[in-house]
């Protein structure tokens, strides 16, 4: 059941947890703190066009955010994968197939997880680390969790 959930849990972190915290002083306003998730940061495009049943990252307008280089493309790797080992970790659930589905599931891991990592690297040596936000933290220890959840399903035991 955690190679269901936990690629799942780490694809909706990316939606719905704010990733980045920024402050902006208005004159006006006074200071206002502002969160973006993931999905708005790196992968908002592929959402839209995965919600309407278009799933080809070529496509113009179905890509990641193209400022955000290679890592708005791990992000899509991340998410993209993620989905895929929690659905075809309902397959897994047959005994003689789930190794095989352990697999995807330590790979969707691999990936999410050097995508959050890559993420935090990058905000550490921009000086922004400070900025990010608890949805962040929850992403990288459910992609990790990911992981572990792959491997262990390798070695055999039922979870």
């Amino acid at each position: 059941m955690f190679r269901i959930f936990l690629p799942l849990a780490f694809a909706a972190s990316l939606l719905f947890a704010p990733f980045y915290s920024y402050t902006v002083n208005d004159e006006y306003a006074g200071e206002l703190t502002s969160e973006l998730t993931a999905s708005k940061m790196f992968i908002e495009d592929p959402v839209n066009c995965a919600r309407n049943m278009e799933f080809n990252p070529t496509v113009e307008g179905c890509g990641p955010n193209e400022n955000r280089g290679l890592l708005g493309w791990a992000f899509y790797g991340a998410a993209a994968s993620s989905v895929a080992a929690g659905l075809l970790g309902v397959i897994g659930l047959l005994p003689f197939i789930g190794r095989l589905t352990s697999v995807i599931t330590t790979g969707a891991g691999g990936i999410s997880t050097g995508a959050v990592g890559w993420f935090m690297v990058d905000l550490l040596q921009s000086g922004n680390f400070a900025q990010m936000a608890w949805g962040g933290w929850v992403a990288g220890v459910l992609a990790l969790l990911t992981l572990v959840a792959g491997f262990n399903g390798m070695s055999g035991d039922r979870d």
